[in-house]
């Protein structure tokens, strides 16, 4: 009988657990924010390449299904900070305020972008 015993003392852990409030970061669009001349010293293109840039790939960026995804945008801007400073994800994903796989993804998603359009 002690399995018994071990299975009502998780059922109190359960109802015992607090339930913590969900956390959004803030993913505000840099462009909006930044002069043109500091977009370019961070991400190494005027904000209307940028723009440019996201228009050309838009369509294959959207395919997520993810909860809290990344804009284009977002997505663009991710992947263009890791490519002008060449830093790790890690570094790339505290500079932009979103995880690492979120980094990755961004980046992956910018290579099979490129690749399609050979």
């Amino acid at each position: 009988m002690p399995a018994a015993g071990h299975r009502e003392i998780r059922r109190q852990q359960r109802r015992r657990r607090v339930a913590r409030p969900r956390f959004f970061a803030d993913r505000s669009n840099p462009l909006e924010s930044l002069s043109a001349e500091e977009v370019f010293s961070r991400y190494r293109f005027r904000p209307d390449s940028i723009i440019y840039i996201t228009g050309l790939i838009y369509n294959s960026l959207l395919k997520s299904r993810r909860n809290q995804a990344l804009t284009p945008m977002l997505q663009v801007l991710t992947c263009l900070r890791y490519l002008a400073t060449g830093c790790f994800f890690r570094e790339v994903g505290d500079l932009m305020g979103v995880s690492v796989r979120s980094v990755g993804r961004a980046v992956a998603g910018y290579k099979s972008s490129v690749n399609k359009g050979r």
